[in-house]
C-alpha cells in the first residue's frame, strides 16, 4: 500500500510532482445518485476547514491525479482513509497512493474539472459527505479567492496581479459602512464603524472575510456588511483577509514581519 504524507504539513503542490504516468485501470461511472449532494447548498460548515490539511487518494505513487471514477476522495481522519483506500484498491486492483493537500485547494481543483461529478468527504461528520460539482459551483468564487490567497502566500501566484484580482471580489466586514449613492460612491466624510485588529503589528487592519458565516462568527452580534475588497481598501485603509485563518493575507500598509506571523499563530493557535 503506497501510503505517504498522511496529514503532513503544507500542500502537495508545494513539492515537485512526479511525472504523470498512466495507471492501468479504467474509471467506472457510478450510479447517478451516488454523485448527488447529501448536504444542501446552504450548509457551508465545511468552509471553516478550507485551510486545513487533508489526505487525498490519487491514482498511484507516480501519478498524483486525484480524480478516480469521476470523483475525488478526501479524508479528515486516518481510520476512514485506510478503510476507503483498501476498498478502492481491491476494486481497482492497483496500488493507489495518498497525498496531503489543502482542503480548499482540492475543492477548487474539483470544481474546475469538467469530468469531476462530485467530491466525497470522509471523517468530517459521522456520515460520508457528498458535494456535487454543481453545488461546488455555487461557491466557486470563494474557492478561487481562497486559492489565490494561498498562492500569494506560498509564492505560486504573483502578488500584484493576484491582489488586483482579489480587489474585484466581494468580502464581508464586521460593522456598518456608509450606503453608496446611485453612482456606487460612498461619502468619504460619512461616519462609519468597522471591526479592526491589531494582531499584525503596530497598525490596525480592517477584518475581511470571504463568507458571511465567517464574519458573523467573529461579530459578537454586530452588523455585517459586504462590499468589494478594493472598495473597502480605498475607503477604510489597510486590511487583512481571513485574519483568524492560517491562510491570511494583509493588503496595504506595512507588510507583516516574521514576528507578526509568530504573534498571530500564538493568539489563534494555528
Amino acid at each position: 500500500m503506497a501510503l505517504f504524507g498522511l496529514f503532513g504539513r503544507g500542500s502537495a503542490d508545494d513539492d515537485a510532482k512526479p511525472a504523470q504516468q498512466t495507471v492501468d485501470f479504467e474509471d467506472m461511472e457510478l450510479s447517478a445518485h451516488e454523485y448527488e449532494s447529501n448536504i444542501t447548498a446552504q450548509e457551508k460548515f465545511f468552509m471553516d476547514y478550507l485551510d486545513k490539511n487533508v489526505s487525498v487518494i490519487v491514482r498511484g505513487p507516480d501519478n498524483w491525479e486525484p480524480f478516480i471514477d469521476y470523483a475525488v476522495n478526501i479524508f479528515f481522519s486516518k481510520d476512514t482513509l485506510l478503510t476507503q483506500l483498501k476498498k478502492l484498491q481491491t476494486r481497482k486492483g492497483v496500488d493507489l497512493a495518498v497525498i496531503p493537500m489543502r482542503f480548499g485547494d482540492i475543492l477548487d481543483k474539483a470544481v474546475w474539472n469538467g469530468d469531476c461529478k462530485a467530491v466525497f468527504i470522509y471523517g468530517l461528520r459521522d456520515q460520508k459527505l457528498i458535494i456535487s460539482r454543481k453545488d461546488l459551483g455555487q461557491i466557486r468564487d470563494i474557492l478561487d479567492c481562497y486559492s489565490r490567497v494561498y498562492g500569494i502566500n506560498v509564492g505560486t501566484v504573483e502578488q500584484r496581479p493576484g491582489i488586483a484580482e482579489l480587489k474585484k471580489s466581494w468580502v464581508y466586514v464586521i460593522g456598518d459602512l456608509p450606503r453608496p449613492d446611485k453612482n456606487g460612491v460612498r461619502d468619504p466624510n460619512a461616519e462609519y464603524w468597522v471591526k479592526k485588529t491589531s494582531n499584525f503589528g503596530d497598525e490596525e487592519l480592517v477584518e475581511c472575510y470571504f463568507t458571511k458565516e465567517a464574519a458573523k462568527r467573529h461579530a459578537d452580534g454586530e452588523f455585517v456588511s459586504s462590499a468589494k475588497l478594493g472598495e473597502i481598501l480605498d475607503y477604510c485603509g489597510p486590511l487583512v483577509v481571513e485574519p483568524y485563518s492560517s491562510n491570511w493575507l494583509k493588503i496595504g500598509g506595512r507588510q507583516p514581519s516574521a514576528y507578526d506571523f509568530y504573534v498571530l499563530s500564538q493568539k489563534t493557535g494555528k
